[in-house]
């Protein structure tokens, strides 16, 4: 999970939900993929966002938890989307 939310591979993610994969598992950092994920797109040097706002909608609808920060920078997956100026993927984050 954390290695395609990493790579911004919305399919792979899809698919590892879609056969009940932990959403809120975390790697050795403490980060979820729902954080990993906007950590991609921010740090991609073309600011490629196709995909993102629909993977976060499918991480929180199998039930990501939102409020996750990371440990170091207290930035959240919310904080994430207001950079990328992703207005479905905010508005996702904000009703969950």
């Amino acid at each position: 999970m954390h290695f395609a939310a990493q790579r911004g591979a919305v399919s792979c993610l899809q698919a590892l939900l879609d056969a009940k994969a932990d959403p809120n598992a975390v790697d050795h950092h403490g980060h979820t993929a729902l954080l990993l994920l906007g950590g991609t797109y921010l740090t991609k040097s073309n600011r490629r966002i196709s995909g993102y706002s629909e993977s976060v909608e499918s991480l929180v609808r199998a039930g990501a938890q939102v409020n996750v920060h990371d440990r170091a920078t207290e930035v959240t997956p919310l904080h994430q989307a207001v950079s990328l100026g992703r207005i479905e993927a905010i508005r996702t984050l904000l009703a969950a």
